[in-house]
């Protein structure tokens, strides 16, 4: 199954979780006896990989916990000159690659997923809908996966969910939590296409943290649902720092 999946999305943004080879270094798999396979699709990263004839490891160019880099300065002004850059231009999906992990039974087979990306639960149901077994996908968290904290990709200021609109009574509540009165946000609009908000997620992060307001606030709206916004909005869960219901 899993090598089925690969020939199917490879190079592309599906990450596997396969158990670990005996000589791959614990450093990279922190200490886990799995680790995280993908193959990516830009034509520099594959070019790079092809020269060096050895696999990468390669985690994101980010602080630990904080928001990802979708372009080659947003690693630059984190890192300034601790690292060497290769530009590919801006990230073309935004987001992080879709982590699934499969278990294979006598019976019945598993698609485990573990952080939600491009790769949505419709296309994997689509791609194994004439499957040889039973098979079953389910969402579930895993210390295997990257990117499964509570608290991930959080921007350099507060960033503030709310469910209805920023009224005066809301940001009074919003204020009280995040410890005083003068505290003023800054609104986060996410695109309507779902590709591209995705596209724009951890640049608007950037943007907005560096404006003159003290934390970010998106509104969650009804018609962002669905499979393609499953993922926008596990990552803007897990950068909140408060979520207003």
């Amino acid at each position: 199954l899993a090598f089925f999946l690969a020939a199917q999305f490879w190079p592309g943004p599906l990450t596997l979780i396969l158990p670990k080879a005996s000589d791959v270094n614990p450093l990279i798999t922190s200490g886990l006896d799995t680790v995280a396979v993908r193959m990516p699709a830009h034509p520099l990263a594959r070019r790079l990989i092809q020269n060096l004839r050895v696999p990468l490891a390669a985690p994101s160019a980010n602080r630990f916990g904080r928001t990802s880099p979708t372009t080659a300065e947003h690693v630059r002004r984190e890192f300034h000159n601790d690292v060497f850059v290769l530009d590919g231009g801006p990230c073309h999906v935004g987001l992080e690659s879709t982590v699934i992990e499969v278990n294979e039974t006598h019976t019945h087979d598993f698609i485990n997923i573990l952080r939600p990306g491009a790769i949505t639960e419709e296309m994997l149901r689509e791609c194994v809908r004439d499957w040889v077994k039973p098979l079953e996908i389910v969402r579930r968290q895993s210390e295997a996966s990257p990117g499964s904290l509570k608290h991930h990709y959080m921007p350099a200021i507060p960033l503030v969910i709310v469910n209805q609109s920023l009224d005066a009574s809301a940001l009074a509540k919003i204020q009280k939590v995040l410890g005083g009165k003068d505290l003023m946000p800054v609104e986060m609009i996410l695109d309507p296409h779902p590709a591209v908000a995705a596209r724009e997620l951890y640049s608007q992060m950037r943007i907005l943290s560096e404006k003159n307001g003290h934390f970010i606030v998106v509104e969650r709206k009804t018609q962002q649902t669905g499979d393609e916004w499953t993922a926008i909005w596990d990552r803007l869960e897990r950068a909140a720092t408060y979520k207003l219901q």
